[in-house]
């Protein structure tokens, strides 16, 4: 779980997202958080999943109407080869 507050704090520290409410987040705004962060090659995946995660949270607690970045492109598995040997 510290991965996934790691992101969300991150989130919640951008620029452009401090003072933001919730239903204000848009799809771009997460994909410039994520591109200002170039070190997560890797991690942009488990990035974005974490915020779609916690809006569907606030959906269903209905803290939300609706997930504002629903339908966000979620970059695809980074694929790990094993050579068994």
């Amino acid at each position: 779980h510290s991965q996934v507050q790691h992101f969300l704090r991150s989130f919640l520290q951008h620029n452009r997202v401090r003072d933001l409410l919730p239903h204000k987040v848009t799809i771009s705004l997460v994909e410039e958080w994520v591109d200002a962060n170039p070190g997560w090659n890797r991690s942009k995946r488990h990035a974005i999943r974490s915020l779609v995660r916690m809006f569907n949270w606030g959906v269903r607690r209905r803290k939300l109407s609706r997930n504002p970045i629903d339908g966000i492109e979620v970059p695809p598995p980074n694929r790990i080869l094993a050579y068994l040997t």
